[in-house]
């Protein structure tokens, strides 16, 4: 069976599938769907992050590596077995992430004899915008 509202030319639906589901869902939103809109201000958002460089402004973390970041930026001068604990990662998967860090510039390196790293000044910084 065809649906007469996506197989019309009259209906001013595109004849490329992706183009037609996109204006399908926006169709759907201006009826007051919330599932669809959910969907269509995801797609706006990232078209308009895609369009203005957003990705490349800021580095693409991993999950593991955003986790150690927040738990840093929460808990200044953390040690790798704290960041461990508090992220719930192994010892060995915690250093390997500082350690990832520290090279990406993200994480610094405590100037005492134990090994505690906070948020570069830097990475603070960058934040500190986004926060104002």
């Amino acid at each position: 069976m065809v649906c007469p509202l996506t197989s019309s030319p009259r209906s001013g639906l595109s004849s490329h599938k992706e183009e037609r589901a996109q204006q399908l869902l926006e169709r759907l939103y201006a009826l007051g769907d919330w599932a669809s809109g959910e969907i269509v201000e995801r797609h706006r958002r990232d078209q308009e992050r895609h369009e203005t460089g957003y990705y490349q402004l800021k580095p693409r973390l991993t999950v593991p590596q955003m986790l150690v970041r927040r738990f840093v930026k929460k808990n200044p001068g953390s040690s790798v077995g704290n960041i461990s604990v508090g992220t719930n990662m192994s010892i060995a998967a915690a250093k390997g992430v500082v350690e990832h860090l520290c090279l990406e510039g993200i994480l610094v390196k405590g100037a005492d004899s134990d090994a505690t790293y906070s948020l570069s000044a830097a990475e603070l910084a960058r934040y500190q915008i986004v926060d104002d």
